[in-house]
């Protein structure tokens, strides 16, 4: 750069204040050298590099304001200072984001979905409708998601490699749902999530079950059946990655570990605000099934979505589905809905209980509760959501699920020590693999469904009524009695005491109950019936 003393009146003006004469600024745009000094745009400030620089009216532009900036404001700006504009760019205007001149074309893959479903709102859009996360800290701020959260936007600008740019240039990592503006994975855009719903009333053991389930299911599918269990997004589950920490990998195996009971508010709710209306949703967890060699030959190398959520109990009580708090609008999306029931939660079954178990659970005046109407709110949700008149039955199945086996097994005649897994030998006879044992879990509900017809009927006519296909299982999600820790007077368990039981049984029975699962079920001649409608 051969600057003299003509650079002194110049306009051109970098970042750092210094002045690059005419012929100068000439031939570095003419050469669109890497290496030239940046310069700022006159209309909105941003730092922009000479290969993307314009000249107009006496200031520089970037490409965003060289495409869309008013002719009367290029004329305003050039007439202010040129070093005050440097010090002190002027506010983001958000229109620019609408009107973003592409820079290249960006083709969506082959394989996209038609449709997306948010897994946070349950709006349904075409991909093509997503909406990107800016990167750039001043862009700092989004009308719906929050003034914590960067601005999102319509994209039309993207890079050689097909990623969206922002107002600010930088490559952006994250899309996000046009109506809620919350972050969805990439995943979602390819592969529709199968939704599964679990319910339940406050402390039946929702959470419990849930970080007991999802810790399992990676070792199980690993080992058995050559199928890998992972986080979609780990930052979608890291509230439940949290759960399985602390019930499996605490610091201490010997201090008593526990749950914190899910609040209707937290960390695993989100809140945006449409219009003058604040709207509380919750947190979908987001897992791959990755189906390996050695599974369903037809499946290998494919990948499943499965999406599940952690409500609080009290979301699901009579009353609490609202415009502001539509938390529970994935029951009429789900593929298959389980309803945690407590049976230290009956009061004809408590008394029971207190008989066979002296665990601290039974101890005192807790409170209990009709879980049936939990169920009963639940199934009227989804008939208004989707449609279903108050005669006809759910087509969906239902896995009622009983919860604290460990304490009420001896007085159903059950036992929840094995698990319903047999090893088999492979159709060709060449070697042996693991297989769900169907006819026991089916030999199990029947056992269950008199259990609950003789000590809680209602809970049997509620499902009953409602659902064409019902099944009961036994889960032990801690596998033995906790104890109560002298400081806080909290309930708890020492880590390494903590054995699951059946809590992976709903999810292998659904996944070997249809043909499409990769799961495989124990060869036996009669098959359970209904189940494989719906799933």
């Amino acid at each position: 750069m051969r600057c003299g003393a003509d650079a002194a009146g110049s306009t051109h003006v970098t970042v750092d204040g210094a002045r690059v004469c005419n012929p100068c600024f000439d031939e570095m745009l003419e050469a669109a050298d890497p290496e030239a000094p940046v310069f700022r745009c006159g209309v909105c400030g941003a730092p922009t590099s000479i290969e993307r620089i314009d000249y107009m009216g006496g200031i520089h532009l970037c490409p965003v304001c060289a495409g869309t900036a008013d002719p009367s404001e290029v004329a305003e700006a050039s007439n202010g200072s040129a070093s005050a504009r440097a010090s002190t760019p002027p506010s983001l205007d958000v229109k620019h984001l609408e009107h973003l001149p592409p820079l290249s074309e960006f083709v969506w893959p082959k394989h996209m979905l038609r449709e997306v479903t948010c897994p946070h709102c349950w709006h349904t859009f075409p991909p093509q409708e997503i909406l990107h996360v800016s990167q750039h800290a001043d862009l700092l701020g989004d009308p719906i998601a929050g003034d914590h959260e960067q601005l999102r936007f319509k994209a039309s600008r993207f890079d050689r490699r097909g990623s969206a740019l922002d107002l600010r240039d930088l490559r952006c990592s994250h899309m996000a749902c046009p109506h809620c503006h919350l972050i969805v994975p990439r995943s979602l855009l390819q592969m529709e999530p199968m939704i599964l719903s679990i319910i339940g009333a406050p402390a039946s053991g929702k959470s419990h079950f849930l970080a007991a389930m999802t810790w399992e299911m990676r070792r199980i599918l690993a080992e058995r059946f050559s199928i890998a269990f992972n986080d979609a997004d780990p930052d979608f589950n890291r509230a439940l990655n949290e759960y399985e920490e602390m019930l499996f990998l605490p610091p201490d195996q010997n201090s008593l570990v526990t749950i914190r009971k899910t609040e209707l508010e937290g960390e695993l709710y989100r809140q945006i605000t449409i219009g003058q209306q604040t709207v509380t949703l919750p947190r979908p967890f987001l897992f791959t099934m990755r189906y390996g060699e050695q599974a369903d030959p037809s499946l290998a190398g494919r990948v499943r979505l499965l999406c599940m959520y952690d409500n609080a109990g009290e979301h699901f009580q009579p009353g609490m589905d609202t415009t502001a708090a539509p938390g529970t609008q994935h029951l009429a999306r789900s593929r298959v809905l389980m309803f945690v029931f407590d049976p230290t939660q009956h009061p004809r079954l408590r008394e029971q209980c207190r008989q066979v178990s002296d665990d601290p659970q039974l101890q005192g005046t807790l409170p209990t509760s009709r879980q049936e109407t939990i169920l009963l709110e639940a199934v009227a949700r989804i008939r208004r959501h989707i449609g279903i008149d108050s005669h006809s039955k759910h087509d969906k199945p239902l896995l009622v699920l009983l919860s604290k086996a460990d304490i009420w097994g001896k007085l159903a005649g059950i036992d929840v020590n094995e698990e319903p897994l047999v090893w088999q030998k492979t159709p060709a006879g060449d070697r042996t693999s693991s297989a769900v044992d169907l006819q026991r879990i089916k030999h199990t509900s029947a056992k269950l469904r008199q259990f609950l017809l003789t000590h809680a009927p209602n809970v049997i006519t509620a499902a009953e009524d409602s659902f064409r296909h019902v099944i009961y299982m036994p889960i032990s999600s801690l596998g033995a009695a906790p104890g109560i820790d002298a400081a806080t007077g909290m309930l708890g368990i020492p880590s390494k005491d903590v054995k699951p039981k059946w809590v992976t049984a709903p999810l292998l029975f659904i996944f070997s109950s249809v043909k499409t699962g990769g799961i495989p079920a124990a060869q036996v001649t009669a098959q359970p019936e209904g189940i494989s409608r719906g799933v």
